[in-house]
């Protein structure tokens, strides 16, 4: 009887100990929240500045500018803005929701200005609208999630990783680019100017791509490359159903 009685006591102390060795289980039961939209609306403006990358998650609709100044707002549903995340680390700005998963629809809107873009994430269902760019250096883009990027750029090197039934469509120039694209994602670039590219497609995905100087082309798993222009051709590789061909 006294056992059990002094079990009965240490169970409270052994389920806190418990948690605080294992905090996955607690982050674990804080991700399954689940909401939806009030339709209510608020936006906020966020003093950030000296950003040149910028991740958008979370299905987020997102407008991103070039302009000489910094600028960040995002309009949310009111009752989900306990969730929002926009926050500045180093030169990476992050947008999105944590500890959250919405039912239904949802308002989750941002835009956001500035001088210099370098690097463009985008996962989780997003959208974002690009325009006016003109980065002196590389410019890497990572698509994921079934998100979808487009818009407007000027480029000198471009490094694009598209996957998991996203696509990128874009137009403007570039001098090099660097193209990966998998998992059923689409790279619509026949209106983006390319002097050299490399490009590689898997997954039943596709690439069109519009070049005037060398195409380095993989294609495999059911995945369809075709160019543009008169490249010269270096190493191209077709495997699994799949082709690389001129338009």
């Amino acid at each position: 009887m006294v056992a059990k009685r002094a079990l009965l006591l240490l169970l409270p102390v052994l389920v806190l100990t418990s948690a605080c060795c294992c905090p996955w289980t607690v982050r674990r039961a804080i991700s399954n929240l689940t909401e939806e939209g009030s339709g209510r609306t608020v936006t906020r403006e966020y003093d950030l500045t000296g950003f040149s990358e910028v991740v958008i998650s979370h299905a987020f609709q997102a407008e991103v500018t070039h302009s000489e100044s910094y600028r960040v707002s995002v309009t949310i549903d009111d009752n989900l803005e306990r969730y929002l995340k926009v926050e500045k680390r180093g030169a990476v700005l992050y947008v999105g929701l944590e500890s959250v998963t919405l039912m239904n629809r949802a308002t989750l809107q941002a835009s956001i200005s500035l001088p210099d873009l370098r690097s463009l994430e985008a996962s989780g269902a997003s959208t974002v609208d690009l325009s006016g760019f003109r980065p002196t250096g590389r410019l890497n883009l990572e698509v994921s999630g079934a998100s979808t990027v487009r818009g407007d750029l000027e480029a000198q090197d471009v490094r694009f990783r598209i996957s998991g039934a996203s696509t990128v469509t874009l137009k403007g120039s570039a001098r090099d680019g660097d193209i990966e694209v998998s998992g059923a994602s689409r790279a619509r670039l026949e209106d983006l100017q390319l002097v050299d590219a490399r490009v590689e497609a898997s997954g039943a995905s596709s690439a069109h791509v519009t070049l005037s100087g060398r195409l380095d082309a993989e294609a495999s798993g059911a995945s369809t490359i075709t160019y543009g222009g008169n490249p010269t051709l270096g190493r191209i590789s077709q495997s699994g159903a799949s082709s690389v061909k001129q338009r």
